[in-house]
């Protein structure tokens, strides 16, 4: 299987990358960052068509993108900064989902990427209806996303979904609560601390 996935996206070279579809992009894009050898001059080729083609971008194709260069270590700072610039677009802003903003969240954070102040608002909007998973993701990028509320925000959805956390979500929101203070003087969080710190004996 792996194999053939590779034939596939070394024919790309054949079937024309300056042709290709928005959707074969984000395809191809996810499947090189997944490769055990990283391919530069291929990763290259593909970005320059997804410049071309940015305007066209989904909420979920910049999140898949965003996801896909974390993984790889794949720093590409003007290309992330005209990813965050088509998420701002207000349409796309406005389809963004909670699983959108996670993985766009996470994969920033793994980048060092800066995230304008109205995807931060965005994820703020999404917060109520994230899962828990979701939520542990936008908690792990708090340094980035903090606005006025955003603390108290996440922790009203850290209690909500405390019921639904594994061992290792658990230790990852104890880590994001340690730093609220840095982000939000002040909020030192004890009642959501404790009662992760609660509930970690009886998910061990």
């Amino acid at each position: 299987m792996m194999s053939k996935g590779k034939t596939q996206l070394d024919g790309l070279a054949v079937l024309g990358i300056p042709w290709m579809s928005r959707a074969k992009v984000v395809a191809a894009m996810q499947q090189l960052c997944r490769r055990d050898q990283f391919d530069s001059e291929l990763w290259s080729r593909l970005v320059k068509r997804a410049v071309v083609i940015s305007h066209s971008f989904t909420a979920k194709d910049v999140a898949r993108i965003v996801s896909s260069m974390s993984a790889a270590r794949e720093v590409d700072q003007a290309f992330t900064r005209r990813l965050m610039r088509r998420f701002s677009d207000t349409e796309v802003l406005a389809a963004a989902n909670p699983h959108d903003m996670a993985s766009l969240a996470h994969g920033a954070t793994k980048l060092g990427a800066d995230i304008p102040r109205d995807v931060k608002l965005r994820a703020l909007e999404v917060l109520p209806k994230a899962d828990a998973h979701q939520v542990c993701l936008i908690a792990g990028a708090s340094t980035l996303l903090h606005v006025d509320g955003f603390v108290g925000s996440l922790e009203a959805q850290i209690e909500r979904v405390i019921p639904d956390l594994q061992p290792m979500q658990i230790a990852v929101l104890l880590h994001a609560c340690a730093s609220f203070g840095e982000v939000s003087p002040g909020s030192r969080s004890p009642r959501t601390v404790q009662m992760l710190v609660d509930l970690l004996p009886e998910k061990v």
